[in-house]
Formats: structure tokens, C-alpha cells, sequence
């Protein structure tokens, strides 16, 4: 299974022979058509959404493509994002929505993406089951409502590691748990050692009076992602490490790209 945030990653995803794919972002009306082209390729693309008005565009847009969206409903499980509260008013009429022709539904989601916020492996612990929380109990008032829930799904890569128990969990979806990155060791939720990708650059200036060097690699090889610098300050871009080294050389870090 593929979680994936944008339509390009899931036509990626596609043609790479994935036929299960979650797009976990509240979908936008206009990009249904692709969904549509997508699933009659034979990929279970799944979509999700947070209000009754998008409930009814997917459906009446499956009505007029003559396909069936398989549709979850987003709940916010604490990040404040995008979701609704497990005991929201809105749940029920969510669920009438997409149980009309053109739309079915598959079931709940969430993303307790606040996880990476906290300072320690406890306060992680209790987002988890704050995380499996919200969309079990978002799934017991559907199912007592008479409307089938198959998949509750959750899914960051702190909760994945640290969660007690998933009980009335059907599915998990961490991203970054697959490498680990420096996020993560920063957050504790992974040694250094345990960082699986890095990327190979050569050094091609020294300049000491400037304490730097340069190397052939820059935003797009590194990326610019510096959020590991709240939990690490001074990482910069990112940590030196010799080439088959996994710990970084002290002092050293990607200060600009």
C-alpha cells in the first residue's frame, strides 16, 4: 500500500505496479476525473474527505463518471490539520453522503502528525493512543449506526514506534519509518546508526579562512528540509559523515544550500 499527498506521486505509484494507494489529503473536486483514470487502471486509489459538501461533489462525480470513489472520512486526532472530531456532529451525515451511488465508504483515517512536536518517548506514547483513539471511536459510531467501516487507519512514525497496542487498528501508514532520518534520531525515536539513506557528494572547494568547504550537492540532492533543527539545533541541512560511516563527524554540518 502506497499513502501518497499529491496526484502525481499516485500516477508515480501506479505505473510502478501499486494497486493500493491512499491519497491522504482531503480531495479536491477538480482532481476527481484523474482519480477516475487512475482506478479504471485497476488501482484501488482510495481519497478521503472532512465535509458533507465534498462527500456529495465525489459522489455526484462518480454518478456522472460511472465509477464508485471508495472514500474515508478524515478525523483529526489532535494535529488540528484537517479532520473533523470523532464526536462530531458532522460524522453521520459525512457517512449518508458517500453511501450514496458514486461514492461508498471505505472507512476512517487519521494522522497524528503532532507527534513529531513532543519532547519525550511518554508524551509519544500518549499520542498514540490518542491517535488510535479517534478513529476507533469515530469507526464504533459508524458501525452502530449501521454503516460498514472496514479500514481505521492511523499512521506517523513516532506512534507506529510507540504505540502500546493498535487494537481496532486495521491499518498503519508511516512514511519516515521506513529510513528513519535525522528527525528522528534528534527526536529519539531512532539512533543515529539506525538512518538507512544518506547521499554520497564530493568535496570540490576548501576554503579555510571561510571554515567551509564546498560539495557537489545542494537543495535538490539534500533537499531543504531543516526540521530536525528543532529537536538538534546546529544540524543545518544536514550531518557529515565519512563515506560507510553511520555517525556523523562532530562538528560538521550542510550550513547552506
Amino acid at each position: 500500500m502506497a499513502s501518497i499527498s499529491a496526484m502525481a506521486e499516485a500516477e508515480y505509484f501506479a505505473k510502478a505496479g501499486f494497486r493500493d494507494i491512499t491519497y491522504a489529503v482531503p480531495i479536491a473536486p477538480q482532481k476527481l476525473e484523474q482519480v477516475a483514470a487512475i482506478m479504471k487502471g485497476g488501482v484501488d486509489l482510495k481519497i478521503i474527505t472532512d465535509h458533507p459538501a465534498g462527500a456529495q461533489a465525489i459522489a455526484e462525480k462518480g454518478q456522472a463518471l460511472g465509477i464508485t470513489f471508495s472514500t474515508m472520512i478524515k478525523i483529526d486526532s489532535g494535529l488540528g490539520r484537517a479532520g473533523i472530531p470523532p464526536d462530531s456532529a458532522l460524522l453521520l451525515p459525512l457517512a449518508t453522503a458517500l453511501s450514496q451511488p458514486g461514492s461508498s465508504l471505505a472507512g476512517v483515517l487519521t494522522h497524528a502528525g503532532h507527534s513529531y512536536d513532543e519532547k519525550n518517548i511518554a508524551q509519544i506514547e500518549a499520542t498514540a493512543e490518542e491517535e488510535r483513539l479517534a478513529v476507533v471511536t469515530a469507526a464504533t459510531r459508524l458501525r452502530a449506526a449501521g454503516f460498514a467501516c472496514p479500514i481505521v487507519s492511523v499512521g506517523s512514525t513516532p506512534t507506529a514506534l510507540f504505540a502500546k497496542h493498535l487494537d481496532g487498528i486495521t491499518e498503519m501508514r508511516p512514511g519516515n519509518f521506513v529510513f528513519f532520518d535525522l528527525f528522528q534520531a534528534a527526536l529519539g525515536t531512532c539512533r543515529m546508526e539506525d538512518v538507512a539513506v544518506s547521499v554520497l557528494a564530493a568535496v570540490v572547494a576548501h576554503h579555510p579562512g571561510r571554515n567551509h568547504f564546498l560539495i557537489d550537492a545542494g537543495g535538490l540532492a539534500l533537499s531543504k528540509d531543516t526540521g530536525a533543527n528543532k529537536h538538534a539545533p546546529g544540524t543545518g541541512y544536514g550531518r557529515i559523515c565519512r563515506p560507510g560511516d553511520a555517525l556523523p563527524l562532530p562538528g560538521l554540518s550542510v550550513y547552506d544550500v
